[in-house]
């Protein structure tokens, strides 16, 4: 509702969404129970894992779309590549996380060794 005003009144939509975004955040957490808090949280986290997994699929079937249209049909070998990319990604990660373990490690928040093969397996990603 707040892009919709902004935009229709000539302003920005998304500043006045980023700043209706740090006026909830400095007064509207009085506004909720502390009973609420973790609900609130969780239903907040699951909504950003969605709207993270729906825009990667959705931008991963817009690629596949148009690799299929304008470079012809994709062959055995871009199969291939794909799964060779993957594994050399794979490994340039983990080569990263035993160089910088010793560093992870004597931070002020130490991880274990299990941590850094779960990091190193699955992947971190940002936000989008």
């Amino acid at each position: 509702l707040t892009y919709i005003v902004a935009e229709w009144l000539g302003v920005s939509g998304g500043l006045a969404g980023v700043i209706l975004g740090l006026i909830m955040s400095a007064v509207g957490s009085s506004y909720i129970s502390p009973g609420s808090l973790k609900a609130k949280h969780i239903f907040m986290e699951q909504l950003g894992w969605t709207a993270n997994t729906i825009v990667f699929m959705y931008s991963g079937l817009v690629a596949m779309i148009f690799a299929i249209h304008s470079l012809g049909a994709l062959t055995g070998y871009d199969c291939l590549y794909s799964v060779i990319l993957y594994l050399c990604l794979s490994a340039l990660r983990t080569v990263g996380i035993v160089l910088l373990s010793p560093l992870l490690r004597s931070s002020a928040y130490p991880v274990s060794y299990t941590e850094l093969a779960l990091v190193s397996f699955s992947g971190l990603r940002g936000a989008v």
